[in-house]
């Protein structure tokens, strides 16, 4: 890997990615590796998503685990396999943001990819429905790129919002309960967001050296709202200096890390609605704001609470005191594919097939809607509109979701195609990965070729994934490494149906 953060000229690539989200590191990895250039340009100083700023995996089945993010979940877990909290890593499925980076970087080490941080996309040219190029800035000016094929991997759908229009090539927002049938969407839709936050991990005897947000004299109310009922997920039994065993509940703990760490998911609702395709200077205010409110919550901890010992991370995130970098996007834009993938397609209580005979990844984790509002509330507070859960059996991802109805030569790996209940499935870590790593395979063959993207032959797609371990239908009793894989896999898949009616004509 080439990394650079300046407008260094090199030569065309075969393919670019926008955003070195999860997404995009895996597609990035699979266009390389299927002997593509390619240029991974993320807007951060930071690759990886959401993987290495606090939440690692959102899986309820481990033998789900394939593909890239497995490659990625083995990494990680050989870093910790001499740690004396290596059970806390549960082999690689929870890990501290710097080492879920370690394992990112090492993955990206592949000789087809130059990387080119702190660089946004800023403008794209279209002819004929294929992107010619796109412009990509910093604080050292703009630079000119052009590419066969290019894969969005950003949560906002960034590239496709540039390209593309609203309501014929990407929507926002909810969709009512008539459009696919989906009895959790609301009655009528609206053009509201699911809440964003910062996922923070704090340590014991972390460092404490942080400015108190402007905010939390705003915010001070809000804390003692949440709800700390003790449950057996928020619970950790934190070795302490002195020997003593001091246990925390109650916190909004996700799970316990390494390192007497902890993984905290708070929310504040109603401040991200426009987000998506809001210019920067608007999203840069709601990323202070969300900020302020996560940051302002270790601060309550740490001084209403009566636990002083807390702290941020003094190994984690250096480059910004110890604070995640990456806002947590749970869902953009969402493109308008060649096939949706809806509540249909997921729930455990559905009458369709969960197989799908042109599937590229699986996923398995519940429907799942954090709060929309109301405005200022907060996670587990006293009111909660429009959030859910609801149970998914495992199921298959249809390649046509990254496919958008109006380009050729462009692949959607983490705005995907589906309705804003789908999407609150198809939105954790291991599915973006694996979508990625399918992009990206699709996007090196299809760059090679001179097709489009829609008119991949999807058998031999199909072939590449199952030979690099990943799942298009979720059968444990072969899992990958075996032998037999590929082969269970591939007669698996071909004996499958289409079962969304939300498909366009062929």
């Amino acid at each position: 890997m080439t990394e650079t953060t300046g407008a260094v000229a090199t030569a065309d690539p075969d393919v670019v990615v926008v955003g070195a989200s999860s997404a995009g590191v895996g597609a990035a990895v699979g266009a390389a590796r299927s002997g593509a250039r390619v240029l991974l340009v993320e807007p951060t100083g930071r690759v990886g998503g959401m993987l290495t700023n606090g939440v690692t995996t959102d899986m309820q089945r481990r033998d789900a685990s394939t593909g890239a993010f497995d490659e990625w979940r083995r990494l990680v877990g050989a870093a910790y396999r001499d740690h004396p909290d290596a059970d806390l890593a549960a082999g690689g499925f929870n890990a501290e943001p710097d080492v879920a980076l370690a394992a990112v970087n090492a993955l990206l080490d592949e000789p087809g990819i130059t990387l080119r941080t702190l660089s946004g996309v800023l403008g794209a040219n279209v002819e004929d429905r294929r992107i010619t190029d796109v412009t990509f800035g910093g604080g050292w000016g703009a630079t000119k790129v052009r590419a066969p094929v290019y894969v969005d991997a950003t949560p906002e759908g960034d590239l496709l919002g540039l390209v593309g229009a609203e309501g014929r090539d990407w929507v926002v927002g909810r969709e009512g309960r008539d459009v696919y049938g989906e009895s959790l969407a609301p009655e009528v839709g609206d053009r509201l967001q699911q809440a964003y936050t910062y996922r923070l991990t704090i340590q014991v005897d972390g460092r404490t050296d942080y400015e108190v947000p402007a905010t939390y004299e705003e915010d001070r109310h809000r804390y003692p709202l949440i709800d700390r009922t003790p449950h057996e997920k928020g619970t950790c039994d934190i070795t302490l200096p002195d020997g003593s065993v001091k246990r925390y509940v109650g916190m909004r703990i996700q799970r316990c890390l390494p390192d007497r760490k902890m993984d905290i998911n708070v929310d504040l609702f109603g401040f991200n609605h426009e987000y998506p395709t809001a210019r920067r200077p608007a999203r840069r205010a709601v990323e202070r704001r969300l900020a302020g409110f996560v940051l302002g919550y270790l601060h309550w901890l740490r001084t209403e609470a009566g636990m002083p010992e807390l702290g941020l991370p003094v190994d984690d995130h250096l480059d910004n005191g110890g604070f995640p970098t990456v806002l947590y996007v749970r869902e953009g834009r969402r493109a308008k594919g060649l096939e949706t993938f809806t509540q249909g397609n997921a729930a455990h209580d559905s009458t369709w097939p969960a197989e799908h005979r042109w599937s590229v990844a699986i996923g398995e984790y519940g429907l799942d809607s954090h709060c929309v509002g109301p405005p200022g509330g907060i996670s587990g507070g006293p009111t909660c509109e429009g959030g859910f859960w609801f149970g998914a059996r495992p199921y298959s991802i249809p390649y046509h979701v990254m496919v958008p109805v109006g380009f050729d030569n462009l692949l959607v790996a983490a705005a995907v195609s589906a309705s804003h209940v789908g999407c609150s499935t198809l939105r954790m870590e291991p599915v973006r990965m694996n979508l990625g790593n399918a992009a990206g395979i699709a996007a090196a063959t299809a760059a090679a070729d001179g097709t489009s993207v829609a008119e991949l032959d999807l058998d031999v797609l199909q072939h590449h994934l199952v030979t690099r371990q990943q799942a298009l239908v979720y059968a444990p009793e072969v899992p990958p490494g075996d032998p037999g894989f590929a082969d269970h896999q591939l007669a698996l898949v071909r004996a499958a149906g289409f079962p969304s009616p939300y498909r366009l004509p062929s």
